[in-house]
C-alpha cells in the first residue's frame, strides 16, 4: 500500500516541525545550563579559591579518615578544581582587557561583576553601593551584572555560547 503524495508530505512536514522544535527546546536547555553554570561558579568563586588554597598535606593531616579513603580521589578533585580557577582566573583577565579596551559601559559590567562576586569578602558591597559608586540607577547595575554574566559566559564556554547570542540576536 503506498500513500498519497499530499499525506506523505504533510506527515514529512509535521515530523519536521517536531524536531524542529525539539532541537530549539534542547538548545535554550543548554543556553541556560551554561549561564546557571557560569552564575554558579561566580557565586562559589572565593570558596573555590580558598579549597585551592588549602593543601593536599593539610587535608590529609586534618583527616586520617582520607588516608584510608579515596585519597586519590580527593587529590584528583582538588587538582580539577584548582585547574577549573586557573582557567577562570585567566579568562577573568581577558575579560578585563576587553573590558578596558571597549569603553565604560563595558568597563563597568566587568567592574560589577569582578566586586559582586570575585572581590566579595565579609564587607560585602551591595547593589546599591556599586550604583552609587558608578552613578546610576540600582536597576542598570542588575542588567550590568545580567550582561557580564552574558559576557564572561562567551569567555569561559567560547564559540557554543556565541552561538547562543546570535540566535537571540544579542550580538
Amino acid at each position: 500500500m503506498t500513500l498519497p503524495k499530499e499525506l506523505l508530505r504533510l506527515i514529512v512536514k509535521e515530523v519536521s516541525s517536531e524536531f524542529d522544535k525539539q532541537t530549539k527546546k534542547k538548545q535554550q536547555h543548554d543556553r541556560d545550563w551554561r549561564l546557571r553554570n557560569t552564575q554558579y561558579l561566580l557565586k562559589n568563586y572565593r570558596k573555590l579559591k580558598s579549597h585551592c588554597e588549602a593543601s593536599l598535606a593539610d587535608i590529609k593531616q586534618q583527616d586520617e579518615i582520607l588516608l584510608r579513603v579515596h585519597i586519590n580521589s580527593v587529590a584528583e578533585y582538588k587538582l580539577k578544581t584548582i585547574e577549573l580557577m586557573d582557567y577562570v582566573d585567566l579568562m577573568l583577565d581577558s575579560y578585563e582587557r576587553y573590558s578596558l579596551a571597549q569603553g565604560e559601559s563595558v568597563q563597568r559590567r566587568f567592574k560589577v561583576l569582578k566586586e559582586l562576586y570575585v572581590n566579595r569578602s565579609e564587607n560585602v558591597r551591595l547593589q546599591r553601593d556599586l550604583a552609587e559608586e558608578f552613578g546610576v540607577e540600582e536597576r542598570t547595575i542588575r542588567r550590568d551584572l545580567n550582561k557580564a554574566i552574558d559576557e564572561f559566559s562567551v569567555y569561559l564556554f567560547g564559540a557554543v555560547h556565541l552561538a547562543d547570542l546570535i540566535d537571540k540576536d544579542e550580538l
